[in-house]
């Protein structure tokens, strides 16, 4: 039996042939990843995986980690500005379209 998180991700059901996988991107996926307990934990435990003395290390590497590249500029300004908690910025990186599309 597959939990609610990975219905809203059209994971399908373990006892049926799927030949693919449907994509989709709807507002669900984002509020079951924005409200999830199980996000939310993850989120915590990967901000307090990388956390620096310097905040603005931490964000270079929480984008390394998530998207392979360093955050620009204006990013790192908005994301400075957004929240001091790392753990909400981890979360908001998950949240975000270039983490969670795999193309």
């Amino acid at each position: 039996r597959q939990g609610p998180l990975l219905g809203v991700f059209d994971v399908p059901m373990p006892t049926t042939t799927r030949g693919a996988r449907d994509v989709s991107t709807t507002p669900a996926q984002s509020i079951a990843l924005m409200n999830s307990p199980m996000v939310i934990k993850q989120a915590e435990a990967w901000a307090r995986a990388h956390a620096k003395a310097v905040p603005e290390e931490a964000l270079h590497e929480l984008f390394r980690r998530a998207f392979t590249r360093e955050p620009d500029t204006s990013e790192l300004n908005e994301f400075v500005r957004y929240s001091p908690k790392l753990s909400e910025t981890a979360h908001l990186l998950i949240n975000l379209k270039e983490f969670i599309f795999v193309p």
